[in-house]
């Protein structure tokens, strides 16, 4: 529950109050600690030890990750209020500078892309009350996994048209200069209007600079959803983004992912050597779009589409066989 008033917040804040918004008891800010979660003692209810963090007003926890935490926050412009994101990283936290590094990268790609529907980009970042933070348009949805999770595989139509929105912000993405990295479905948000939006744009890194083999590669762990090459640190290209698409769409079509643990295990251990595990996998589904997904998943990057455009394509004359049928 967003208190949308600054101007009372940032009276509160002076006056070294906070009050509960559910109803509005007010406390004595002494003793509590900022962004903790307290019990209110009129009405039961938790609520956030808000703060200020540059001119954004956290109010309530939204995501909570090993390295970063993420909140609704209420921004002030000339006294004027609108809700944002901040994720944020303390300053003390100095043990994981590629964590920070990313944070920045975020920042800086993040705000060349705030001219789409598609990604969530980067309003403003900085550094401000023993915080480094970043400040992300306020995207109102459900992650991917979760909707999955809550409503199970989605229908063939919907799947294939959040496809064609992730196709548009990877292309958005790549005319940029840079490639994204890091689809996969807890980076993807369904808005209420049925859209797909990426966030989290921390692993993005100019095409040129993908492209190249990594010779001192960071530590992390691996994920199912990204391609070969970019597990082997071989280098990655648009069809890298492809096949990370591919296995966002099946993950959308199947409600789960395509490989199991042990198979991704037994991959990484022989280096994706030899043929992937297909049996059984695209029975259930139309043969054009079993045709497409096995194009986009191969182990060898040449053998996939390489563009954004071959994929769109594919995806809307499929729409258009499930429409005429």
């Amino acid at each position: 529950m967003l208190n949308d008033n600054i101007a009372e917040l940032e009276a509160q804040l002076a006056a070294n109050e906070i009050a509960c918004p559910h109803c509005h008891a007010v406390y004595l800010r002494d003793g509590l600690e900022p962004l903790t979660t307290v019990t209110c003692q009129s009405c039961g209810k938790p609520f956030l030890v808000g703060m200020m963090v540059g001119r954004y007003y956290l109010q309530e926890l939204a995501a909570r990750s090993k390295f970063y935490s993420t909140y609704l926050a209420l921004a002030n412009q000339d006294g004027d209020a609108f809700p944002v994101e901040v994720k944020l990283i303390a300053t003390a936290s100095q043990t994981h500078p590629s964590q920070i590094k990313a944070l920045w990268n975020e920042a800086q790609v993040g705000g060349l892309l705030n001219d789409t529907d598609f990604v969530s980009g980067c309003l403003d970042h900085g550094v401000s009350n023993g915080y480094y933070y970043i400040v992300r348009p306020y995207v109102e949805g459900e992650r991917l996994d979760q909707h999955i999770a809550r409503c199970g595989k989605l229908p063939v139509e919907h799947a294939i048209k959040l496809a064609l929105h992730l196709l548009a912000a990877l292309q958005h993405i790549y005319r940029t200069g840079f490639l994204y990295r890091n689809l996969q479905p807890a980076n993807v948000l369904i808005n209420p209007f049925g859209y797909a939006v990426l966030y989290d744009l921390g692993q993005c890194r100019p095409v040129n600079e993908a492209k190249a083999p990594e010779t001192s590669p960071q530590s992390e762990t691996p994920v199912s959803f990204h391609a070969p090459e970019r597990l082997l640190h071989q280098g990655e290209t648009l069809a890298s983004e492809l096949y990370s698409l591919g296995m966002v769409l099946y993950y959308a079509l199947t409600g789960h992912p395509y490989f199991s643990d042990e198979e991704f295990a037994d991959l990484l251990a022989r280096r994706f050597a030899g043929t992937r595990p297909s049996s059984g996998r695209f029975t259930e589904l139309p043969a054009s779009l079993a045709i497409l997904l096995d194009t986009m998943l191969r182990f060898n990057s040449a053998e996939r589409p390489q563009e954004c455009a071959d994929v769109v394509d594919s995806l809307k004359a499929i729409l258009m066989e499930l429409e005429e049928d």
